[in-house]
């Protein structure tokens, strides 16, 4: 199988007109530095896609509230296979353009030496065919010894080379991502924004919405409200106890399926696992969080565990 690459033409944002490739993902693309392809746009958010190779096809996931059009149609939750020429947007804003390709098979070198050997035989009296032929075999026999001593080497240096798997995060630390205080508003307080989120969040709350995304969104609507309000906590209490169960209900959501993913992965299923952390990153996309963060990595740990596995099938 070919080594799949892509070209991503920016269409937006201070890279606009560059081409950049990339051999493997995933490759992040949103406003933040730390991305792989940086845009800019008044919708675009700090990590808004990823880009991904899986089963030796590209796929775009979108990790952004503001949503992502791919050919001109909205898409969900899950991966939306890239062809060649495809446009990637937000609203009405075209982010880039994609180019996939695969690298090409390098030919086979012909057996010159074999068509001169059997010119040779044939201008050779019979008598002289068994020693050809012997010469031959031995020939044949040493270049199955060579690559089969090229292959052992090539397979203990991969294991030598190999990555270590990222480490699992344990169920306090993902509490305590999501009990941290709510970051402060660099603006100064905003009583405004703190209402209009506060608003939102008990809209969101009063829904009967038991998906976890539904529960973040709820749970993010509360945090922003006590940031630009410059507080840790409600001052009324109904407020407060609401916030409380629906950080308490995403938390439990959220450790249950990052451990279902953990469990998959080191059982080597690494097709099941690549989806699995991408739930969970969909679950919690807060791309500066440590619980997103090393999700990102097992998913990465889990892509290259597949394309290894290929390898060593083909």
């Amino acid at each position: 199988m070919a080594n799949q690459s892509i070209q991503i033409h920016v269409l937006s944002g201070p890279g606009a007109g560059s081409r950049l490739s990339f051999a493997q993902g995933p490759i992040f693309c949103g406003r933040e530095n730390s991305n792989q392809v940086i845009l800019a746009g008044p919708v675009v958010s700090r990590k808004h896609c990823e880009i991904v190779e899986i089963d030796g096809r590209w796929f775009v996931n979108n990790l952004s509230p503001n949503g992502l059009r791919v050919a001109g149609k909205k898409v969900g939750s899950k991966p939306v296979p890239l062809d060649d020429g495809t446009v990637v947007g937000v609203g009405d804003l075209d982010l880039f353009r994609v180019h996939p390709s695969s690298s090409p098979t390098v030919p086979l070198p012909t057996d010159e030496g074999s068509t001169q050997e059997q010119t040779d035989e044939q201008a050779q009296p019979v008598a002289r065919k068994p020693r050809t032929r012997l010469w031959v075999g031995i020939g044949v026999y040493m270049v199955i010894l060579l690559a089969l001593f090229i292959y052992l080497s090539t397979l203990g240096e991969n294991k030598k080379t190999e990555a270590p798997q990222p480490p699992e995060l344990t169920r306090q630390q993902i509490e305590s991502e999501l009990r941290k205080p709510a970051r402060r508003s660099s603006q100064g307080i905003d009583e405004r924004l703190a209402q209009q989120s506060l608003e939102e969040a008990r809209a969101l709350g009063a829904r009967p919405e038991a998906r976890a995304d539904g529960l973040y969104r709820t749970y993010r609507a509360y945090r922003d409200s006590l940031a630009a309000a410059g507080k840790d906590s409600f001052d009324t209490g109904s407020d407060q106890t609401k916030y409380e169960d629906v950080r308490d209900r995403l938390i439990e959501v959220l450790d249950k399926k990052y451990r279902n993913a953990y469990l998959t992965l080191r059982s080597q299923d690494f097709k099941s696992a690549v989806e699995e952390f991408r739930v969970v990153m969909d679950m919690y996309p807060d791309a500066d969080s440590a619980v997103f963060k090393n999700a990102s990595l097992q998913r990465a740990y889990a892509a290259n565990g597949l394309k290894r596995t290929k390898k060593s099938v083909f």
